[in-house]
């Protein structure tokens, strides 16, 4: 069983609320790319343009749970699936704010 298997509660300690929200990643800059020919499969071109983040980007933005190290400790890669969980309280946050923005123009109607 791999780590990344583990998502029960008693497996873990230290269980606490994520805080991270939209103000962590306002400043994300997604970005469009090749993959450089050495690190492709048997050393051939890959025509296919990708979208994502540069693991060193989330670095820079102190998004550091979301970026897998080698064994230099160098960032790698990206855990992409676990970015959900940022975009979750972000949701939540702006459901808030349009919930409350819409008692203030139910308040401003006649």
């Amino acid at each position: 069983m791999s780590n990344k298997d583990l998502s029960s509660e008693r497996y873990k300690t230290n269980i606490a609320n994520y805080t991270k929200t939209e103000n962590d990643i306002v400043n994300l800059q997604p970005i469009t790319y090749n993959l450089d020919r050495s690190y492709t499969i048997q050393n051939k071109a890959d025509p296919r343009t990708f979208v994502g983040f540069t693991a060193e980007h989330l670095v820079e933005q102190g998004l550091t749970e979301f970026v897998k190290y080698d064994d230099r400790d160098q960032p790698h890669d990206v855990y992409y699936e676990k970015m959900v969980t940022i975009l979750v309280n972000c949701v939540n946050n702006l459901k808030t704010a349009l919930e409350a923005l819409e008692l203030r123009v139910l308040a401003l109607e006649p």
